[in-house]
C-alpha cells in the first residue's frame, strides 16, 4: 500500500512539473523575457490574414509565463517576432474551387432568367505557408531592414533564434442554395463568404496550438 502512495505521489510530481514547463517562457534559457509581435506581412491574395494571424501569435505568446510580449514598433523588447504569409505558388491563387456539380432546374429558376443550367463547385481549397522567426536584441540597422522585409537570409543575422515555416492548408464545403438575403437560403456568395472566413479562423487556432508545441519542444 506504501509503495502505491509514492508511486502515485511520484506521478503526480511528474505531471505537476509537466504543466508548469508547458507555460513557462520558452525564450528563457536565451535571456528572452520580452518580445514585441510585428504585424504579420501578408504576401498572399487571401484578405484578412495578417491581423487573424498577429493575434493569434500574440495569443498564444501571451500564454507563457514569464514572457511579456508587446505589439507594434516597441524596440525595448528583449527580442521581436516577424512572420510573413506567402502562397505555396503564385500568389492570388491560393484558393481553388473544385467538385463540379451540374446546377438543378430548381437552382436554375431561383437565379432568374433565361441561363442555361452551368456547373457549380462543391469545394473550396486554399493552400500557404506562415514563416516565422524570433531575433534577439536587433540592432537599429536591422530593426529599419525587418519592417521592410519580404524574404529572409537567416544566414545573414547570427542573432536569430527561432525560425519556423507551417504549412496551412484545408478545405470548405461551398453550398449552391440560393435566395434573397433575408431567406432561409441567404445569397450563396454571401452565405460561402462566411464559411470561408471560419474556415480561416480555424486555421488559425490550429496553427496556434502548433507554434506553442513547436516552441515547448525546440528549446
Amino acid at each position: 500500500m506504501k509503495f502505491l502512495i509514492l508511486i502515485s505521489v511520484v506521478l503526480l510530481s511528474s505531471c505537476a512539473g509537466y504543466r508548469f514547463s508547458d507555460s513557462s517562457n520558452p525564450f528563457e534559457a536565451q535571456g528572452v523575457h520580452s518580445v514585441t509581435v510585428f504585424v504579420v506581412k501578408n504576401h498572399t491574395g487571401i484578405t484578412g490574414l495578417s491581423q487573424i494571424y498577429t493575434d493569434q501569435i500574440v495569443e498564444t505568446l501571451s500564454s507563457f509565463s514569464n514572457l511579456r510580449v508587446r505589439t507594434g514598433k516597441n524596440y525595448r523588447s528583449d527580442a521581436i517576432l516577424l512572420a510573413e504569409i506567402t502562397s505555396k505558388k503564385t500568389a492570388g491563387k491560393e484558393v481553388r474551387e473544385q467538385g463540379d456539380t451540374l446546377m438543378s432546374d430548381d437552382q436554375k429558376n431561383q437565379l432568374g432568367g433565361n441561363r442555361n443550367a452551368f456547373y457549380l463547385s462543391t469545394e473550396g481549397a486554399y493552400d500557404f505557408e506562415v514563416e516565422v522567426s524570433v531575433f534577439k536584441k536587433p540592432n537599429f540597422e536591422e530593426i529599419k531592414f525587418y519592417e521592410s522585409f519580404y524574404k529572409l537570409d537567416h544566414s545573414q543575422f547570427p542573432r536569430s533564434i527561432f525560425s519556423k515555416k507551417f504549412s496551412i492548408n484545408s478545405s470548405y464545403i461551398i453550398e449552391n442554395t440560393v435566395g434573397g438575403i433575408d431567406s432561409s437560403a441567404p445569397l450563396r456568395s454571401v452565405k460561402n463568404r462566411g464559411t470561408f472566413k471560419k474556415s480561416l479562423a480555424d486555421d488559425a487556432k490550429d496553427f496556434g496550438e502548433d507554434f506553442r508545441e513547436v516552441l515547448l519542444y525546440a528549446f
